[in-house]
């Protein structure tokens, strides 16, 4: 455990719980803070349906076997119906008799609490809302309440309380939806030690099928998880395996309930799949960039060869340093796909500059690789300096850059380092096997 660990489990906690205590009603959530796109809570379960009531219970009992899992901690839902309301009833008579509205009523009330501000003064030429409201004392209790007088449109007065029944009572705080659907959400935090998955483990063997919940299986409707649906229907393998959503059987209580696994892993998931697009747009954008560049459908490719190599970099720098393979690498990774094509470049096109001198193939890849070697090994230094100082957190408070900045670095050096061997390599080959008519020569 680590000393932040320590710290909060024998001091913070018991803290707060002390004062918890003397409030009852009262929740707190122990978060850390952290740099980066917000995420959501570690393990969350979304139940989904029509009755708001049943899915209070659904998640409150989901809630209490989460809680009995190893590391779980601020467990919780968001189904509160505690909120402290007062029940305003009209009586339908006494409206009539009065010769009033319930929206007279209902203004009344409003004005009492809330205040009325449909005067304005205009005042040295700037205009000036007035707000007419009651004072504190004639809002603390509801006999107070009740004894507000309303004055109907014939000049007739009553009080509230000759015209309604007030009673105090609790209501919902909010009522959440998901895709045109009632949700509450179960969740929970996790001990630095306790992975989620373990969690959704334990509840997708356990804890749903004895309440019953059956898993479901559920398409991914993105394009990477529609290939994968497909790629496991066609060997046979059972997709409801690691399912993420479950749905009550029929004749139980979670009838018509529907329980999906959310959390923070959800959210990093989307923007995994977002960035992953995001680099398949960007490597065609660059190879399309290429072939007009050099004119030659092999010689993009072959400078393209550069972005896998950046990614053994990457995973060796990652393990190497201990960094997770979070989403601000993924960036960093996505990043690498416009940043190391450039060395690749630069060496390419020497050779078809050397070509269209007149010297052989072999002799122009042997004068590229002594010529450019070194503004090849600079441009790779300036980039590595710059980001060094964030990768090595010098000033603090960047931990979440880190990975980013040692993705590029640890990339961009590999790729650096194997492409003076690969390209010109390739380019050897290619240009052996396939011989063709030298490309122009294109500004480095």
């Amino acid at each position: 455990k680590t000393h932040e660990d320590v710290i909060i489990k024998e001091h913070i906690r018991p803290a707060l719980e002390k004062v918890a205590r003397q409030f009852p009603g009262m929740k707190y959530v122990v978060e850390e803070v952290e740099e980066g796109p917000p995420g959501g809570y570690d393990v969350a379960v979304r139940v989904t349906g029509d009755d708001l009531e049943q899915l209070g219970e659904v998640a409150g009992r989901l809630a209490l076997r989460i809680g009995q899992q190893p590391g779980a901690v601020d467990v919780g839902a968001d189904y509160r119906d505690e909120n402290p309301e007062i029940v305003i009833e009209p009586n339908p008579w006494a409206v009539g008799l009065f010769d009033t509205q319930y929206a007279a009523i209902a203004g009344s009330v409003n004005a009492v609490i809330n205040g009325d501000t449909s005067i304005l003064l205009s005042i040295d030429d700037e205009d000036v809302t007035l707000r007419i409201q009651a004072q504190r004392e004639y809002q603390r209790t509801l006999d107070e309440l009740a004894r507000t007088t309303i004055i109907a449109s014939s000049g007739r007065r009553a009080s509230i309380q000759q015209l309604a029944t007030l009673r105090r009572d609790s209501g919902l705080y909010a009522v959440n939806r998901y895709e045109r659907s009632r949700a509450v959400v179960a969740h929970c935090g996790l001990a630095d030690s306790v992975k989620s998955e373990t969690v959704f483990a334990a509840l997708r063997a356990d804890a749903l099928p004895a309440m019953g919940f059956e898993p479901i299986a559920v398409t991914d409707p993105t394009f990477l998880g529609r290939v994968r649906t497909q790629i496991k229907s066609a060997l046979g393998m059972d997709t409801t395996a690691q399912a993420t959503a479950f749905v009550g059987r029929p004749g139980t209580s979670v009838e018509g309930v529907r329980a999906t696994f959310t959390g923070e892993n959800e959210e990093m998931q989307k923007n995994f799949n977002y960035l992953l697009q995001c680099m398949i747009i960007a490597v065609i954008l660059i190879f399309g960039i290429l072939v007009f560049q050099f004119n030659s459908l092999r010689q993009s490719i072959i400078v393209l060869l550069s972005v896998p190599l950046s990614f053994i970099g990457v995973v060796a720098g990652m393990w190497l340093c201990g960094f997770p393979f979070s989403l601000a690498s993924f960036i960093g990774l996505v990043s690498l796909a416009g940043i190391v094509v450039n060395d690749a470049i630069v060496v390419v096109d020497f050779v078809n500059q050397a070509r269209a001198r007149g010297l052989p193939t072999r002799e122009a890849i042997i004068e590229a690789g002594v010529n450019r070697l070194r503004p090849v090994f600079l441009t790779t230094a300036t980039t590595v300096g710059g980001l060094a100082p964030l990768a090595l957190n010098i000033s603090g408070g960047a931990e979440f850059w880190q990975p980013l900045c040692g993705a590029i670095i640890f990339g961009l050096s590999v790729a650096t380092l194997l492409t003076l061997y690969v390209v010109p390599v390739c380019y050897d080959v290619v240009y052996r096997w396939f011989p063709g008519r030298p490309a122009a020569g294109s500004p480095a």
